[in-house]
């Protein structure tokens, strides 16, 4: 419309009023085009509001991130676990920020940095000895005074005695890797900690117990849609295999990404390699 009355409103009217047709004509593109991010904002809540929104929908996602991040913080667990009995974890380097987000997308760290917020229990961005002792024995962990201390050790790159974001994500990217055990040995010794009366079953209890304990907002409808979808026999409770399922389907996929991209890396240095023998 602009381009077709243009020539027509330039011939009809004089000077003042084609300066104000093309004024008025302009103003709403360059308007739209300076404030689109705010539009498409609106837009986005305008259509999320009534009849077209879905809580179903909405609620069900929000589930799925609370429990993609609780299994990472599980995993977490198991690997610090596995850190104290025989120093699996590999020795890390000092932090590098940069080495960091090239290992990981944006999405991966911060959902990695949420990991970090549960076992920070004061929020002052460290993780201190005595946080870390709370929080497993919070969730029955037994580990000796030297067990936790050598956790620590292997996390603290700086020897300040407390575990910084930053060497949390470095020790986290080399622990991710494939540690050589499979799936059922790593829901063996999870499901132990929740199943704290020995009965080889998961209760609805004895799941928010330890899912509160990292601080993630699980409600209980929330824990008990979580199991029902689980429990598969339909008893009311989760036993190890479904347990399992758990854990397949939500382990962290910077996990499996990771370990693909070493076994790339790995693959292209080897073929390097030759091509230079």
């Amino acid at each position: 419309l602009f381009l077709a009355f243009l020539p027509q409103a330039y011939k009809d009217y004089k000077m003042g009023g084609f300066l104000g047709y093309l004024i008025f004509a302009v103003f709403p593109i360059v308007w739209i085009m300076g404030n689109k991010k705010h539009l498409l904002a609106v837009l986005t809540e305008v259509t999320s509001i009534g009849t077209l929104r879905r809580p179903q929908v909405v609620s069900l996602v929000l589930r799925e991130e609370k429990t993609a991040r609780v299994v990472r913080a599980f995993i977490v667990l198991y690997k610090m676990h596995r850190a104290s009995a025989d120093g699996f974890v590999k020795a890390v380097k000092q932090p590098k920020t940069d080495g960091i987000e090239r290992s990981f997308s944006h999405v991966e760290l911060f959902e990695v940095g949420k990991t970090f917020d549960a076992f920070d229990r004061s929020g002052d961005g460290r993780i201190s000895y005595e946080e870390l002792r709370s929080t497993m024995s919070s969730l029955g962990v037994t580990m000796s005074e030297n067990a936790l201390q050598k956790v620590v050790a292997q996390l603290d790159t700086d020897g300040n005695g407390e575990i910084s974001k930053e060497e949390f994500l470095e020790w986290y990217e080399s622990a991710i890797d494939d540690d050589g055990h499979s799936m059922h040995e790593r829901a063996e010794f999870l499901f132990k900690l929740f199943d704290r009366d020995d009965s080889g079953e998961i209760t609805i209890g004895e799941f928010k117990a330890a899912l509160d304990v990292f601080n993630i907002g699980f409600t209980v409808d929330e824990i008990g849609d979580l199991v029902r979808e689980l429990d598969e026999d339909g008893n009311g409770v989760i036993g190890i295999e479904e347990f399992e399922e758990l854990l397949e389907k939500y382990y962290p996929k910077e996990s499996q990404c990771h370990s693909t991209n070493d076994r790339s890396n790995s693959s292209t240095f080897s073929s390097r390699s030759s091509f230079g023998a």
